[in-house]
């Protein structure tokens, strides 16, 4: 399988950087630095890669690195195991948030709809 790794954590970490000091240097929203950081998140941005490129004087190769293992995955198949899992998650949170709209509409109108 073929993967590619985010070495973000590593190079803050060499650093000693926080993910904050990145924010504030590039303007990128700290939760995409999170994602990035955590290796949690399948798209990124080339954009986003070059400010973190200037603002850590560093080059592609430092921040990504390509991963291969024989271990006879695929990164097709984990991919789409992935994304249901994601599309799992997404309903059961919508569907939490709709039910907690419902009981605060049962509060605020004192009956139960």
């Amino acid at each position: 399988m073929i993967r590619i790794r985010i070495k973000l954590s590593r190079l803050l970490g060499d650093r000693r950087m926080k993910q904050k000091q990145l924010e504030e240097l590039t303007g990128i929203r700290a939760a995409t630095i999170n994602n990035y950081y955590q290796e949690n998140t399948d798209r990124v941005s080339l954009v986003f890669l070059a400010m973190m490129m200037e603002a850590l004087s560093c080059d592609l190769t430092d921040l990504l690195e390509v991963e291969v293992t024989n271990d006879g995955t695929s990164a097709i198949e984990d991919y789409r195991v992935e994304r249901e899992v994601r599309q799992k998650d997404k309903k059961n949170r919508s569907d939490k948030r709709h039910s907690q709209s419902l009981d605060q509409a049962k509060i605020l109108t004192g009956s139960s709809l």
